[in-house]
């Protein structure tokens, strides 16, 4: 990925007004735009522009796709996190254009997880499609649609577009090659054809939607339509009675290192999961437990931290495949959301336990749903207690910093307990502090 965040905000106004204006010439000219992160950018920085969008997408000609927030990676990611994609997409696009969307639309990520034929089921979506694994260097993907099975059993019709691009040219041999690929014809003898300049090329030029009305109806040709995906789908659905099952992950055999380059961003990724989910559980608490007068339940924040972790999801950032001013631009979105995320946390803790400095007691939470034994940091104001009145007489301290450590023992999960410094248990010996 070849440029920053803001670029892109400009490459989605420059290819989006651009395609405004074909619609204008080619009324039977239809345009499918993923990921809501764009469409808020775009409502954000070219107010005018987005209305115009909408407009279009009234008619039918525009045609916001995906579910997601952004076209995510599916490998790093959690599951909660897949989840948080969908429901920040298709509530974006409830909103902003009337409905929610039903294809899930990732055609250029680097594999997909066997869990997201259950996500995108209960997201509300029906159909997948991709292309991705067309670029398979070691074993050919023997689909092209078929029904994709997940772990519970729920499953989605897919389609991989058998031109084995999503930047097609709009020349007849494409079109001929699109159907010598087609892997499932003897089920179905339709497929999608995606066409235009990506990569910031700016999408469909006229020129390709002139050949593509020229080849509409040629002998010798595959007939070729403008249509709405749903369609494609719905029209396989109806047609197509004995399409074949994949089971399990959908496994790409080209991209290598998707799981450790750029380390530091990957757990930066997975710190801010972890945070962002103690985070809400302990706001949760405060609000049930104080009251809606006492404790606002900070929704808008958590929405704005969780649009920034998802973002940094995107299927060309965390899997290290992007430029190092991106990296940049990242960490300064992960500082942002450790600092209010941390804020929101204390102050929630806060809430529940009181003012914590006029005690002496420790009080630890369990936010996983396990039993934990932990070893963990004594607070500055406390220090003092765990040292002179520690019952076994013996005080831990950590070497790199001079902290005072103790253990907190089996914690029951989703539970709450509180540490007596004359009760202090003794660390086994091995057990290693980092």
């Amino acid at each position: 990925w070849l440029w920053p965040f803001d670029e892109t905000k400009r490459k989605a106004a420059r290819s989006w007004s651009t395609q405004l204006c074909l619609m204008e010439d080619y009324p039977e000219y239809k345009f499918a735009a993923s990921q809501a992160q764009q469409f808020e950018w775009l409502n954000e920085n070219y107010p005018s522009l987005f209305k115009r969008i909408q407009a279009k997408a009234r008619t039918g000609q525009f045609i916001p796709i995906g579910g997601t927030w952004v076209e995510m990676d599916c490998n790093i990611p959690s599951g909660e996190s897949l989840v948080r994609q969908f429901l920040l997409g298709q509530r974006f696009f409830k909103q902003h254009f009337g409905e929610t969307c039903d294809v899930f639309w990732l055609p250029d990520t680097f594999g997909y997880s066997s869990q997201l034929p259950q996500i995108v089921r209960l997201a509300g979506a029906k159909y997948f499609f991709t292309q991705k694994l067309s670029w398979n260097n070691i074993n050919t993907f023997p689909n092209t649609t078929f029904r994709w099975v997940g772990l519970d059993g729920s499953h989605v019709l897919t389609h991989m577009a058998p031109s084995n691009t999503y930047g097609a040219q709009c020349r007849p041999g494409e079109l001929i090659d699109s159907v010598k690929r087609h892997k499932d014809i003897a089920y179905s003898n339709e497929s999608l054809y995606l066409f235009g300049n990506g990569d910031g090329g700016g999408g469909p030029l006229r020129s390709m939607l002139e050949r593509l009305r020229r080849m509409q109806s040629v002998d010798g040709l595959p007939q070729v339509r403008q249509a709405h995906p749903r369609e494609f789908y719905e029209h396989v659905e109806k047609t197509a009675d004995e399409l074949v099952a994949w089971k399990g992950e959908l496994y790409f055999e080209l991209h290598r290192g998707t799981y450790t380059s750029q380390s530091n961003n990957k757990l930066w990724n997975r710190r801010s999961e972890f945070l962002l989910r103690d985070t809400e559980l302990l706001c949760t608490i405060a609000q049930t437990q104080s009251g809606e007068n006492e404790y606002k339940y900070p929704a808008q924040e958590l929405t704005r931290l969780w649009k920034l972790v998802c973002l940094n999801q995107f299927h060309d950032v965390v899997p290290g495949s992007a430029i190092n001013m991106v990296y940049r631009d990242s960490d300064r979105m992960y500082e942002d959301v450790f600092d209010s995320a941390e804020k929101l946390r204390n102050h929630a803790v806060a809430c529940i336990y009181g003012d914590a400095e006029l005690g002496t007691n420790l009080a630890v939470f369990n936010t996983t749903g396990w039993m934990r034994s932990s070893i963990i940091t004594v607070p500055d104001h406390l220090s003092p207690a765990f040292i002179l009145q520690n019952g076994n007489g013996v005080v831990q301290i950590r070497e790199s910093d001079g902290a005072v450590i103790t253990l907190a023992a089996n914690i029951p999960g989703f539970a709450a307990h509180t540490i007596d410094p004359e009760d202090t248990q003794l660390m086994d010996e091995d057990m290693q502090l980092r």
